[in-house]
């Protein structure tokens, strides 16, 4: 069974949304992860298309990762593009063969649900 991300978003979800179309960076909420900080650094797509999302982990120890993800809006899913500790290391690294569901309260979760509805806007 496929687990389908909620259609009802908090309104801090929300205002965030309405704040990405202005500006970049942009703060992504992410519910299950308060020890760090995860920023939308880039994106391009649209809601009928695949997008590609770039994003910034920053954890309160100093340590920062980047994740470049592929996400598909009409069924939820997602693969990772590139991912680590500099954007060069992230974009010379190996994308995943296969999309994963994403899940409602995860990381990968939130970051699409973040993109998909940045893309309705």
């Amino acid at each position: 069974m496929k687990i389908k991300i909620a259609l009802i978003l908090p309104a801090l979800l929300l205002a965030t949304v309405a704040q990405a179309k202005a500006t970049l960076p942009t703060p992504i909420p992410v519910s299950s992860d308060s020890n760090a900080r995860h920023t939308l650094i880039a994106m391009a797509g649209s809601l009928t298309s695949l997008k590609t999302v770039s994003s910034r982990y920053s954890r309160k120890t100093g340590e920062t990762t980047y994740a470049k993800r592929e996400i598909n809006c009409t069924n939820m899913s997602w693969r990772y593009l590139g991912y680590g500790d500099t954007l060069e290391k992230m974009d010379k690294s190996k994308a995943d063969k296969h999309m994963s569901q994403a899940i409602n309260g995860s990381i990968a979760g939130d970051v699409a649900l973040f993109a998909c509805m940045n893309a309705m806007q």
